[in-house]
């Protein structure tokens, strides 16, 4: 096999076997079975077609990038290895929770894999050769980018990160909530809204009872969704009916964006799932299974805000024809930042009743750290006013001035920072 690798100054053909590791990360070449292919025709969307096909039972496939910018294509291109394979088990296991117990603190990769007798534990062979980012797994993001045959059910990390590919099922079947279109009358958004509510309340109850950790963030998104009804109906007194419209569409079509997501987790179709939401409920689903471990609370609590305001909000705006240069709905906005930071104390008790205390000041310390450089969010909000205010602020302007691609890209970023909180995925 040869693998072609670009470079700026010149183009080359080697044998495999006599490429050394260094050369190999400063390149953009890519190595795929039966396949050579020039950097020069390999844009991120042709080399992930390239895998979109069957991947051997006994196979992950790594994808690596974005590497530096293409010369000639001006986009970035991924290089890809197929050589990750899974070594001879090294025990079984009953359940899913029960093997992610026996590999914790073992310090090595592995793969959790469905058989008609249980959960095999199989740790990952990793090629002695080229490519030392594909041998470093030890980051959250890093197992993100591995496609992974069907019948794994997780991959955890030499440091107990965990990617889950099994569905966590819902205890409760929560009723899906329409969305409201510009056509509908107050008295229709009441409806809905207080449908959005019922649903979060019966979340809340039912998944604090079993503290599942997916409810932190509807014990949460409960409280802010009273706060914004309350402001609809404070509008509505007040005969403005422009505003209370905008709040209660805004209200029901964003929680309607945390509800999609929620369903498809739990239903096992994560490729509807946005992989900001994922590593949120990846991150919260190994807390719950650890116990709670310090700090995780918040942290799971952080990377919902940044899933839900980062990345759905900016989305909601958009189709909401929202208009930052609309004086009135420009004010309707903010002053809900002002409203939530009255309401963080009935925040911290509504997680508390189940979970235990959450440290929103050591969050917005973390998140200030990870906002300064934040690319593509320039410049970046300083968390004076409330941690609301600084991502809503922020979901403002990236609804503003960014496309769905750069929007999920700093949703992303964000959240892979938030994970310095200690005791987290």
């Amino acid at each position: 096999m040869q693998i072609t690798a670009y470079s700026p100054t010149h183009t080359q053909v080697t044998p495999l076997r006599s490429l050394a590791p260094l050369p190999l990360v400063r390149t953009a070449g890519v190595i795929a079975p039966q396949k050579i292919l020039p950097t020069a025709l390999a844009s991120p969307d042709q080399l992930r077609r390239m895998v979109q096909g069957p991947i051997p039972a006994n196979h992950l496939v790594g994808l690596a990038g974005p590497t530096q910018p293409h010369p000639e294509l001006g986009t970035q291109s991924l290089s890809f290895e197929p050589g990750l394979q899974l070594a001879r088990p090294i025990g079984m296991a009953s359940s899913l929770d029960a093997a992610l117990k026996q590999v914790q603190g073992k310090r090595q990769d592995f793969a959790l894999i469905q058989t008609p007798s249980g959960i095999a534990i199989h740790p990952i062979h990793k090629p002695r050769w080229g490519f030392d980012d594909f041998r470093d797994l030890s980051r959250y993001e890093q197992l993100r980018d591995l496609r992974v045959s069907p019948g794994i059910l997780a991959l955890v990390s030499q440091r107990g990160k965990v990617r889950f590919n099994a569905p966590q099922q819902s205890p409760l079947a929560f009723a899906p909530i329409m969305g409201a279109s510009a056509a509908d009358r107050l008295p229709e958004l009441i409806a809905k809204s207080d449908q959005v509510l019922l649903r979060l309340k019966q979340m809340e109850a039912v998944l604090g009872q079993r503290r599942d950790h997916r409810g932190i963030f509807a014990a949460m998104y409960r409280v802010i969704t009273e706060r914004a009804q309350t402001e609809m109906h404070s509008y509505i007194g007040k005969g403005d009916l422009r505003a209370a419209e905008f709040e209660g569409r805004l209200l029901i079509d964003f929680a309607n964006y945390y509800f999609r997501a929620f369903d498809a987790y739990a239903a096992g179709d994560l490729q509807a799932v946005p992989e900001v939401w994922r590593s949120a409920f990846d991150a919260g689903r190994l807390a719950e299974l650890r116990g709670y471990p310090a700090w995780s609370t918040t942290e799971i609590v952080g990377l919902s805000m940044v899933a839900h305001i980062v990345h759905d909000l900016p989305f909601v705006l958009k189709n909401l024809g929202f208009n930052s240069q609309d004086t009135h709905i420009n004010a309707v906005y903010d002053h809900f930042n002002t409203a939530l930071i009255s309401e963080k104390d009935r925040i911290i008790g509504a997680i508390a009743k189940a979970y235990g205390p959450t440290d929103l000041a050591r969050l917005e310390k973390a998140l200030n750290t990870a906002l300064a450089p934040l690319p593509g969010a320039n410049p970046a909000p300083k968390i004076e006013k409330g941690l609301f205010s600084a991502l809503r602020n922020l979901a403002k302007r990236a609804s503003q001035q960014n496309n769905p691609s750069e929007i999920r890209q700093i949703a992303l970023r964000l959240s892979d920072r938030v994970r310095i909180l200690p005791g987290g995925n």
